[in-house]
């Protein structure tokens, strides 16, 4: 199943965030919230990350890289706004795909960016999981 999905499904998916729907991930990061993008992670799981050119980060990441890179994007630039802007999942695979716009002002140039994220998230255990975290389109 692709689109919107039902109530039922997204009960299931995504019991780990309480019933709240969606990963909260624009909250998370116009809060630049580490603590919170950390628990999206899997335990002693790799991310699949392509950041660039954004940032240099790239390839199949621990953690403790993953954290890292979230963390650079929050220093080098000011989140001025986030916004889920898509979403969609599969419950024959388990997984989900959400599209997250930000709003970024370079610290240092003051130029300002808008990137779009794609993350991707399976289902392990009775939670998801972020398996993917992508680059899709900087403007």
């Amino acid at each position: 199943m692709t689109g919107v999905l039902s109530l039922c499904v997204l009960g299931w998916m995504l019991g780990s965030f309480g019933g709240e729907g969606l990963p909260p991930l624009d909250d998370i990061f116009a809060k630049n919230s580490g603590s919170r993008f950390a628990r999206l992670l899997a335990d002693q799981g790799r991310v699949h990350v392509d950041l660039r050119p954004l940032l240099q980060d790239h390839g199949n990441l621990s953690q403790q890289q993953v954290n890292l890179g979230f963390q650079k994007i929050h220093d080098r630039f000011r989140v001025s706004k986030a916004q889920i802007i898509n979403s969609q999942g599969d419950t024959n695979f388990a997984w989900l795909e959400v599209h997250l716009q930000l709003t970024l002002s370079d610290r240092k140039s003051g130029r300002e960016h808008r990137a779009v994220f794609a993350f991707h998230f399976k289902q392990r255990s009775s939670q998801l999981a972020l398996q993917r975290w992508v680059l899709q389109d900087l403007y």
